[in-house]
């Protein structure tokens, strides 16, 4: 009877992602318990830990929720909140200083890694498991086995490595309903005589999303079995 008015307040990835914060802020909660750090630097460590974990979460598909909103959007306010109380508007100059900072170094690290990626993508090998009993493995794979750059721009190789991935999950039989759209995409892009292609984005979106609820649909089925 509970269960839905629970679900109202939180989903079940809000409960994981307290306990990975849990996880990752008890050497903060160590240091303030032996006295190292005071109390306004260690709620301010949380909340920079907090906002780490949803954003991770975020990105790993885990969309953890309070009150049906997102909480790496909730997140966000909390160290800046907590920062203000305790240091002012100095402390938030810092904060925002030191926030921005590290954006910029997450982008460009991913920018760097993901244009490395490109370079290499000729002699990239394609992993893709043959089809089995193991459906969502099998998918998570195939979502895996595309490149959709995300901090660089399609290049006519990056179309030819993924109408490799096409035709090799072609192969087994493997039936997408968008895969005719983004292949017609990567054709042309591949075809390109552009160093950098422009991909239409609604038909990439839509491959990622089908094969997203596809993943939902094994992952629902296993927990009804188990």
């Amino acid at each position: 009877m509970c269960k839905i008015p629970l679900m109202i307040i939180f989903n079940i990835y809000a409960i994981v992602v307290a306990l990975l914060t849990a996880l990752f802020a008890s050497p903060v909660l160590l240091l303030y318990y032996f006295n190292v750090i005071d109390k306004d630097i260690t709620n301010i460590l949380v909340g920079w830990i907090l906002l780490a974990v949803s954003i991770g979460a975020k990105q790993s598909n885990v969309n953890a929720r309070l009150f049906f909103i997102p909480m790496w959007i909730l997140s966000i306010p909390v160290p800046f909140m907590l920062t203000y109380v305790a240091y002012g508007w100095i402390g938030i100059l810092v904060t925002l200083g030191i926030f921005v900072s590290v954006i910029g170094i997450v982008y460009l690290l991913l920018y760097n890694a993901e244009r490395k990626k490109v370079q290499q993508i000729e002699y990239a090998t394609i992993d893709i498991p043959i089809k089995a009993d193991d459906n969502v493995e099998y998918w998570n794979k195939v979502k895996e086995a595309f490149f959709i750059p995300t901090f660089v721009k399609f290049t006519p190789s990056i179309c030819h490595y993924n109408l490799n991935v096409i035709e090799k999950l072609s192969s087994q039989n493997t039936e997408l309903q968008t895969l005719d759209e983004f292949k017609k995409e990567m054709i042309a892009g591949k075809n390109s005589n552009d160093t950098t292609v422009k991909i239409n984005s609604t038909t990439v979106n839509n491959l990622l999303a089908e094969i997203d609820n596809i993943i939902i649909y094994y992952n629902k089925t296993e927990v009804q079995k188990a």
